[in-house]
């Protein structure tokens, strides 16, 4: 005898499926449009092989959900087999004796999809769905951080040794250009010495103190040598103003460096 029902059985929720609409997850996953980001993935060819614990939009929330919580693809794949509202979001329910026991199974999810979708086309979707709550879109924001590319954490060693580097250029240029022969320094060395310090992972404070007081010595003797040419040369020799100020600058840092070598707690 044919029944006739107030709603379709296909639309009757359960208990829990109306607690997760309540939810954080559920109102995430209700302004998702998963339907339609999934029918930009291609169509699965064949019928064939084991029954996929996901459908097209399960594996983009599981990518959403992944991205929402932070977890790691591990920890994801436990709280999925122990979390019902997580497997609400993403649109499955395990059985009681079931587990999800692939560990890889959102690393290659992640592969396949960025292997087949659009990213152009599944911006478009989502611009398309959101775009009635979008509030003054003709306005364009850019969140970025803008940073010179050649800067460097500042630490002593870093600094005295860019002085080194400056310091020793400098000095060859000025003994190219008055035709003078190269005084003996250290620079050679301390540049093998500066490569293998930059190559230790763990760089203890007597490591670095130590470094510190090798460059300050290399520095005093390049900044000497730069002087004994001033000295040689006389009026005829004119460093350009902005090497003047750089390597007033190197002097002042030199100079810094010794003050801080002496002070108690350095480094």
């Amino acid at each position: 005898m044919l029944q006739n029902y107030l709603f379709p059985v296909n639309e009757l929720q359960s208990p829990r499926e109306i607690i997760f609409q309540t939810t954080s997850l559920g109102k995430l996953r209700q302004v998702l449009p998963l339907d339609r980001l999934a029918a930009l993935l291609p169509a699965k060819g064949s019928a064939r092989g084991a029954k996929a614990w996901l459908a097209p939009e399960g594996m983009l929330a599981l990518l959403f959900l992944k991205s929402y919580t932070g977890l790691s693809d591990e920890q994801l794949i436990e709280h999925l087999n122990g979390n019902w509202q997580m497997q609400l979001f993403c649109g499955m329910r395990l059985a009681d004796n079931e587990q999800i026991k692939d560990v890889t199974l959102v690393s290659r999810i992640r592969s396949y999809v960025a292997k087949h979708l659009d990213l152009q086309l599944f911006q478009e979707e989502l611009i398309r769905s959101w775009k009635p709550q979008l509030k003054e879109t003709q306005v364009l924001l850019c969140d970025a951080t803008v940073y010179e590319s050649d800067m460097k954490y500042p630490t002593s060693v870093k600094l005295l040794w860019d002085c080194c580097l400056f310091s020793h250029e400098l000095y060859e240029d000025l003994l190219k250009s008055c035709k003078l022969k190269r005084a003996k320094n250290a620079f050679n060395e301390q540049q093998l010495k500066q490569s293998t310090f930059n190559l230790l992972r763990k760089k203890s404070q007597r490591k670095s103190r130590r470094r510190c007081q090798q460059l300050i010595k290399l520095l005093t003797r390049l900044n000497g040598l730069i002087k004994d040419v001033f000295r040689l040369m006389g009026d005829r020799l004119q460093l350009a103003g902005r090497l003047r100020e750089r390597f007033d600058l190197v002097e002042q840092v030199l100079k810094e460096q010794r003050f801080f070598l002496t002070c108690p707690g350095y480094l």
